[in-house]
């Protein structure tokens, strides 16, 4: 879906958030996180 807030228009892109909400996370989220961010800004709770 296209939106205003798509960042097609801008060097920053986000993903759409419809379809991705879950009652619980995927079992590789935090696999996931570590690979996109910086550890020290990783934190779970």
């Amino acid at each position: 879906i296209l939106t205003r807030s798509n960042g097609v228009v801008s060097n920053l892109h986000f993903a759409n958030a419809l379809g991705f909400l879950k009652n619980r996370p995927l079992a590789f989220y935090p696999e996931l996180l570590k690979k996109y961010l910086l550890q020290n800004e990783i934190k779970f709770i």
